[in-house]
């Protein structure tokens, strides 16, 4: 248990009591003489607070620097991801519309697109374009003082606030694949894996000379093409685009609007969730070796899921029974807020399929629980219970909420410890010795892998009475 100021405080009074020459100054109350010993307690009150911090974190990592550590270790990269739109496009022009892939354009907000597809339109006619949201700049490295696992830093954009979203290498007109963790790459074949630090700072390595992938030589000229993008973005249907330059008549006559959104885009994995990821053993990576949760390997290459269960033959016949179609198979019952269905799937069998191609991937649909929970308490007269009820509320929402990290995983049990632990930690009203509360949560059974179970509004009951202390008679 930590030490507080306050035991340290009045460590600090009995010991200067104890000395004569210095209680007079104490109990003077000498500024010079209480500021010293103040500094001294509080600065080994946050000492004790670290002690206690750190002698948990080896079984849950709260220390943001941890988590940082934990996810530079699993290579959790801090890439963003960029968003993927269709775009409807009409030919107001009398010529032929033509547009290639790579072609720039811009939104309302002044955001750069580029295009995914090509589309050839006649005079008059309506088509569809694919685009999303990302920019490009090139960065050479000349190799100095070569060494095996050769790194070369990647300096982030000053000028703008996009995130990096995808990285090219080439060496010689040749480009190089990109090689997670080096798997699989052979004896001076071409690849890079990328690492990152506590800071975020990204680095791309090479190999070892003869013994697995190329170490490039001193001299060499390494040329980079980073991707780069503002990650999530909001835009409504019907939001207009246009041509950054124009290359033929009809360029300016054409209009863009949006249709649908393929898939939003997302910001760089946050702390939050990487605190979430810490709680998985170090083990899993993305080699199908040692891989030994497939949720663990979506969660990290696919952000923000919503809610995410991924689960096997033997989880599927527990609770639905045996069948011969269950064979090496993986199910996934998956929500992204925005996101095309198909975009998703498809995205999902990629990652899975990338780490082990022997599965059949199975997609579930999610089934929407809403867990009743029951808080009745009592507080002192002086608390307004609509307050009270308040941060009774946000509390269990914070934990079990529809937007919580813990309500994201399949199969959830709500733990009453941890919201008893929470109430009484962070609402001042239920801290008093004459206060009182009762956690109701009902019997959960029945759970399915596919449920994604969260307390709501409705479903939340919260009865906060004031407590009387006495019988209001008088007595000895």
């Amino acid at each position: 248990m930590a030490f507080t100021r306050d035991d340290f405080w009045a460590a600090v009074t009995a010991e200067a009591q104890s000395r004569p020459q210095a209680a007079l100054y104490f109990q003077a109350g000498d500024p010079r003489f209480l500021a010293s010993l103040g500094s001294v307690a509080t600065m080994l009150s946050m000492v004790s607070q670290q002690v206690d911090v750190a002698q948990t974190e080896p079984f849950q990592k709260t220390r943001d620097t941890t988590v940082l550590a934990d996810a530079t270790m699993k290579g959790i990269l801090p890439f963003a991801r960029p968003p993927r739109m269709t775009l409807t496009v009409v030919n107001k022009a009398t010529d032929p519309l033509n547009i290639a892939v790579g072609r720039r354009l811009l939104d309302q907000n002044g955001r750069v697109y580029l295009t995914e597809s090509s589309l050839a339109l006649a005079a008059g006619l309506t088509g569809t374009l694919a685009v999303k949201q990302m920019t490009t700049r090139t960065y050479d490295h000349t190799v100095t003082n070569s060494l095996p696992f050769y790194a070369v830093p990647i300096p982030p954009n000053a000028d703008t606030d996009q995130c990096i979203s995808g990285i090219y290498v080439t060496i010689a007109g040749v480009l190089y694949p990109y090689t997670p963790e080096f798997a699989n790459l052979a004896s001076n074949a071409p690849g890079f894996s990328i690492e990152t630090n506590e800071l975020r700072a990204l680095l791309v390595k090479f190999g070892w000379a003869s013994t697995f992938g190329n170490q490039p030589t001193n001299g060499t000229i390494i040329n980079f093409v980073i991707e780069e993008t503002l990650g999530a973005t909001a835009l409504t249907a019907g939001a207009t685009f246009t041509l950054e330059s124009t290359v033929q008549p009809s360029d300016r006559l054409a209009t863009f609007t949006l249709a649908t959104v393929v898939f939003p885009g997302a910001d760089p994995i946050d702390i939050e969730t990487m605190r979430e990821l810490a709680q998985y053993p170090s083990g899993y990576d993305a080699s199908a070796v040692y891989l030994g949760n497939f949720d663990f390997l979506v969660r990290r290459n696919l952000t923000p899921l919503r809610f995410l269960s991924v689960w096997n033959e033997q989880i599927e016949e527990s609770v639905r029974g045996p069948s011969i179609a269950n064979i090496n198979s993986k199910f996934v019952a998956a929500l992204m807020d925005g996101v095309d269905v198909t975009f998703m799937q498809a995205q999902i069998k990629q990652i899975i399929g990338a780490a082990d191609d022997s599965y059949t991937v199975k997609f579930v649909a999610v089934a929407v629980v809403e867990v009743p929970v029951t808080v009745t308490a009592q507080v002192s007269v002086v608390h307004d219970v609509g307050d009270v009820e308040a941060q009774i509320r946000a509390q269990v929402y914070t934990l079990y909420g529809r937007d919580a990290i813990a309500t994201s995983q399949g199969m959830l049990r709500l733990n009453s410890k941890k919201i008893n632990d929470a109430l009484k930690v962070n609402v001042v009203a239920l801290q008093d010795d004459g206060s009182d509360f009762q956690i109701s949560i009902p019997v959960q059974t029945g759970l399915k892998p596919e449920q994604y179970r969260y307390v709501s509004p409705a479903s939340l009951t919260v009865v906060v009475q004031q407590a009387t202390y006495n019988d209001g008679m008088w007595s000895h």
